[in-house]
């Protein structure tokens, strides 16, 4: 971000949630595995403690791991949901800063909205 004037389009992610996803995203990462693959995430942000990067990092990386998924797959898609698009700070970061209801609550939407 260089001018003021860019705030909203850069950051604003931060105060409201994606009203839509970026159509080009969807098509390239979004597939069938994403729907359940996010559903079951839900339980591991909700037992990450305490919510801060380091820790939600871990949670991730284990779960993706577990499941046998393609990190950039899922972490572009779960910043899809938490963003709107594939682009932006640290996800991690991102998601500490929403905290974890928010989190929760746009893993939901999104995958309700994509579907």
């Amino acid at each position: 971000m260089h001018l003021l004037t860019e705030f909203h389009e850069q950051a604003g992610f931060f105060f409201e949630a994606p009203p839509e996803y970026d159509p080009k995203t969807v098509k390239e990462k979004w597939n069938e595995q994403m729907p359940p693959f996010m559903v079951g995430l839900i339980p591991v942000i909700a037992s990450v403690k305490p919510f801060t990067k380091e820790p939600i990092e871990a949670s991730i990386k284990s779960f993706i791991e577990q499941k046998q998924m393609g990190m950039g797959l899922v972490m572009n898609n779960l910043r899809l949901l938490m963003v709107g698009t594939n682009k932006g700070p640290g996800l991690a970061d991102i998601m500490e800063v929403l905290g974890r209801d928010e989190v929760i609550r746009r893993i939901e939407v999104g995958v309700k909205k994509l579907r």
